[in-house]
C-alpha cells in the first residue's frame, strides 16, 4: 500500500465525521473500528486525488487505505460525495477581536476565542498563526498553552504575541491593535523585544508599510533592522521568523 501521511489525515477525521449527519454519532475514533467507504482522498503528496476509496480507522488512527480493506467489526460510514484531506493551516490570522461586525478590545474574551477556534475547525483549519494582535489574556490565562497541548477544542493557536508597528501609523488602532509595540527610536527595541521574548512567540510580526499612503510614513529602516537584530539575539529562546 502507498505510504500515506496518516497523522495528517487523522487530523481532519473529527471534522469530517461532524459533516456526516446522522452517522456522526456512531463514530468513536478512540474505540471501535470505523470503515469509511466511497471516500475521495487528497493525501497531500501532490498527486491526483484518489477517487472512491476506503479508509479504516482504529484507535483514532488511520490503519489502512484502499479498496481491498475490510473489517467485519467496523462501523461502516458511507462518505460518497465527501473528501478527506490533511488539515489546513491558516498562516495569517487575527483572532478574538472580531465579533459580529465590530473589531474592538472588549471582544477579546476566552469565550469569543474558543468560538472562533471551533469555527476554524469546522472549516478544516486545525492550526492558526495569530499575527501580532494578541492580548495579555491569551498568555496570562494559559489559553495559548492549553490550545497547543490539545486541552481545548478547535484549531490550535500559534502566536506572534505583540507585533511591531509605527507610531500613529500601521497597524490601525481602531482595529483593536493597541497592544502592538510602536518604537519611536531604534534604542527602544531591545527592551520591547525582551518583553516579547518572555511570551515565547512563534515569530515576530512587523508592520512596515504605510497602507498605500493611508498613514504619514513607513517604519524607518533603522527601526525594523533593530527589530530583526534583537530578535536574532533571542534565538536561543525561540526561533525568530519575520512577517513584514
Amino acid at each position: 500500500m502507498k505510504n500515506y501521511p496518516a497523522r495528517l489525515l487523522a487530523l481532519l477525521l473529527s471534522i469530517l465525521l461532524i459533516s456526516c449527519g446522522g452517522n456522526a454519532d456512531k463514530a468513536d475514533t478512540t474505540g471501535n473500528a470505523i470503515l469509511l467507504e466511497h471516500v475521495r482522498l487528497i493525501d497531500g503528496n501532490g498527486g491526483a486525488p484518489v477517487e472512491d476509496t476506503r479508509l479504516l480507522i482504529k484507535d483514532g488512527k488511520i490503519a489502512a487505505i484502499g479498496l481491498d480493506i475490510t473489517d467485519q467489526d467496523a462501523t461502516v460510514i458511507n462518505l460518497e460525495g465527501k473528501t478527506i484531506m490533511p488539515a489546513l493551516i491558516s498562516a495569517h490570522s487575527h483572532m478574538g477581536t472580531l465579533k459580529g461586525t465590530s473589531t474592538k478590545p472588549e471582544n477579546y474574551t476566552e469565550e469569543n476565542i474558543l468560538a472562533q477556534l471551533k469555527r476554524y475547525e469546522s472549516y478544516g483549519v486545525l492550526h492558526i498563526m495569530a499575527m501580532g494582535t494578541d492580548r495579555p489574556l491569551l498568555f496570562e490565562t494559559g489559553l495559548r498553552d492549553r490550545s497547543l497541548s490539545g486541552e481545548i477544542p478547535g484549531a490550535r493557536i500559534h502566536s506572534a504575541g505583540y507585533g511591531f508597528g509605527t507610531p500613529n501609523g500601521a497597524p490601525p488602532l481602531d482595529f483593536a491593535m493597541d497592544k502592538v509595540f510602536r518604537p519611536v527610536t531604534a534604542a527602544q527595541v531591545a527592551t520591547e523585544m525582551d518583553s516579547l521574548a518572555k511570551l515565547k512567540p512563534d515569530m515576530v510580526k512587523i508592520w512596515v508599510d504605510d497602507f498605500n499612503g493611508q498613514y504619514p510614513a513607513k517604519m524607518q529602516p533603522e527601526i525594523y533592522k533593530a527589530i530583526i537584530r534583537e530578535a536574532h539575539k533571542e534565538s536561543c529562546v525561540w526561533p525568530p521568523m519575520f512577517i513584514i
